[in-house]
């Protein structure tokens, strides 16, 4: 199933994105969990945000603590497969793990920006 061996043959880049991909996935379904049985107020990855009482928040939004989370699970997970499964080399799987990381970033911007923008149910009221 999980051969270590085999990976660490390819070299040294695959354990380390493998060991980014994991950690920031565990955080992020950690997170997932948190949100869906006590709510988005104990949102531990919101807590980070530093969008607050600032008049650019899409600049703020881009580098949020989510949105990093996101660039460092598109660069572990990316890395990992060009590296095993599609054997590029280092600089080539870097590249392109980098590349699919940073397009993450506002992709995940965008759905918190939006998600943000959404009128909660206290303003309907009114």
């Amino acid at each position: 199933m999980f051969e270590l061996e085999r990976y660490l043959a390819v070299g040294v880049d695959v354990a380390i994105c493998f060991g980014l991909a994991g950690i920031a996935t565990l955080i992020f379904l950690a997170n997932l969990v948190l949100e869906a049985t006590l709510g988005g107020a104990v949102s531990a990855l919101h807590a980070g945000d530093v969008d607050a009482h600032v008049d650019s928040t899409s600049a703020f939004t881009l580098f949020s603590t989510l949105s990093i989370l996101s660039f460092v699970i598109g660069v572990g997970w990316m890395g990992l497969a060009s590296r095993v499964s599609w054997g590029l080399g280092a600089t080539a799987s870097a590249t392109l793990a980098t590349g699919i990381g940073s397009g993450l970033m506002p992709l995940s911007a965008a759905s918190v920006g939006s998600a943000r923008s959404e009128p909660s149910d206290d303003e309907n009221r009114n």
